[in-house]
């Protein structure tokens, strides 16, 4: 599957994801995101896999994603079932596309979304607070962010690839070749 400046600009890619193709030298899609991914440039390498998958497997795609951090976010939010409730919905619309289950899936996913909005800003507010601490802790707290952070991306890198491969199988599960057609549960 061949990439170019036209799908870029179908897609209403940004300018400066449009100049890093220009400058990667890759054309074929699955070379591309793996470039993209080589340079931990995950969110290009997301925003074009869901731009040119059809339209059940980005459902699919949606998913396994935030299958692989559903975990995470229980053990952080334990009690809100919205994220799993979305999840459980996709995947009975996926099977029986009636209109009960497209509201049912319509609600779950805006319960989700506004879950994951929470958390967000729950996320910023526990780091405005952690910056707001005395002058006295601030190497403590400069050094226990530090370590939290290079836990959280390196957990993010692992997440965010098998992710990006996932979708990969997404793509190329017609293919010819039988490395690009297989399907897996990711990673």
């Amino acid at each position: 599957m061949k990439l170019t400046i036209e799908i870029l600009k179908k897609h209403k890619a940004c300018q400066s994801g449009i100049d890093w193709f220009l400058a990667c030298g890759e054309t074929e899609v699955r070379k591309v995101c793996l470039k993209l991914l080589s340079e931990g440039i995950f969110c290009n390498a997301n925003w074009l896999i869901s731009r040119l998958l059809k339209h059940d497997d980005k459902t699919r795609y949606a998913i396994y994603a935030a299958s692989l951090v559903l975990e995470t976010y229980e053990k952080k939010y334990p009690g809100d079932n919205r994220p799993r409730a979305a999840i459980k919905a996709a995947k009975a619309y996926l099977k029986n596309k009636t209109a009960k289950n497209k509201k049912i899936l319509l609600e779950a996913r805006a319960a989700a979304y506004d879950a994951a909005y929470a958390a967000a800003y729950a996320a910023a507010a526990a780091a405005a607070a952690a910056y707001a601490a005395d002058a006295d802790d601030a190497a403590a707290y400069d050094a226990a962010d530090a370590a939290a952070y290079a836990a959280a991306a390196a957990a993010a890198k692992d997440v965010n690839t098998k992710i990006i491969k996932y979708g990969l199988r997404l793509l190329y599960r017609g293919a010819k070749s039988p490395s690009e057609g297989r399907r897996g549960s990711g990673g």
